[in-house]
């Protein structure tokens, strides 16, 4: 992860070195200006005139340039489709007995499935979700220890158009699919901040890196409720006793997902 000193160094840096550039451009415009007008007090005027405000224009805007840097380096705005953040501590309406997350979150389904050793797909805007059963549990929620035998194949769609199509091998602890991302994959910040209180906002929010398309869609690991979001410069990561591949397909819009069980085998 990009250190955000280092960034707002940086950007800085680039910003000093181009208004100063511009400042000496137009002192030096001015010196040559006042030489060819000096025996004409009007021209020497205007000239001076001009370097004056020129100057002073330049000044303002590099006073506005790093402002800006200061802004992005601190947190951009959630819902830009990229994020900068310094772990900021982001405010919710959500209380935490109202949280879908560490809460009871009334008519939540998802929580009916606390405790399972399986990663959830969720939509954040709503917390739609699909969840590939690569360890299968039973109806009265214990874990069946014994070979299925088959291929699960199965998806969703999400209301925010997303389609969701998987492979699922839970004799070898795979799931293999695919997200049809739509032209409504992005975050929006309102209606998350609906559904998650302040602290596990935040921990969401500061789960996004530097890079990267701002989607809505998320892995949830139903054991330890540990929340990740996907993103285009995220190439994997483990979750859990789970490891997870993605892999953004730009032409077609879509998140290739492997996901599998991969437990350490060694205490």
């Amino acid at each position: 992860m990009i250190d955000p000193t280092l960034m707002l160094f940086s950007s800085h840096l680039e910003a000093a070195i181009f208004f100063g550039g511009m400042l000496a451009f137009i002192i030096a415009l001015s010196l040559i200006g006042y030489r060819q007008t000096k025996d004409k007090d009007e021209k020497k005027t205007a000239v001076t005139f001009l370097a004056v405000f020129g100057s002073l224009f330049v000044v303002a805007l590099g006073i506005v340039a790093v402002f800006s840097n200061i802004n992005t380096a601190a947190g951009a705005v959630p819902d830009s489709g990229k994020t900068v953040n310094a772990h900021r501590q982001y405010e919710s309406p959500t209380a935490k007995e109202d949280c879908y997350m560490c809460g009871e979150g009334a008519g939540f389904p998802l929580s009916f499935h606390w405790g399972e050793n399986n990663i959830a797909i969720v939509d954040l805007n709503t917390f739609d979700f699909y969840i590939p059963q690569i360890n299968r549990y039973s109806d009265d929620r214990q874990l069946i220890e014994k070979k299925a035998g088959f291929m699960n194949i199965g998806g969703k769609s999400f209301q925010t158009g997303e389609q969701l199509h998987f492979y699922t091998e839970s004799d070898r602890g795979s799931a293999d699919g695919t997200i049809d991302l739509s032209e409504n994959s992005r975050l929006a910040f309102d209606s998350v901040s609906s559904l998650l209180c302040a602290d596990c906002l935040t921990g969401l929010m500061n789960r996004y890196t530097y890079e990267g398309a701002h989607w809505n869609i998320a892995l949830l690991n139903l054991q330890d409720k540990t929340l990740r979001p996907l993103e285009e410069s995220l190439g994997g990561f483990g979750l859990g006793d789970f490891s997870v591949r993605s892999r953004y397909d730009g032409e077609k819009n879509k998140i290739d997902l492997l996901v599998w069980y991969s437990p350490l085998r060694y205490e």
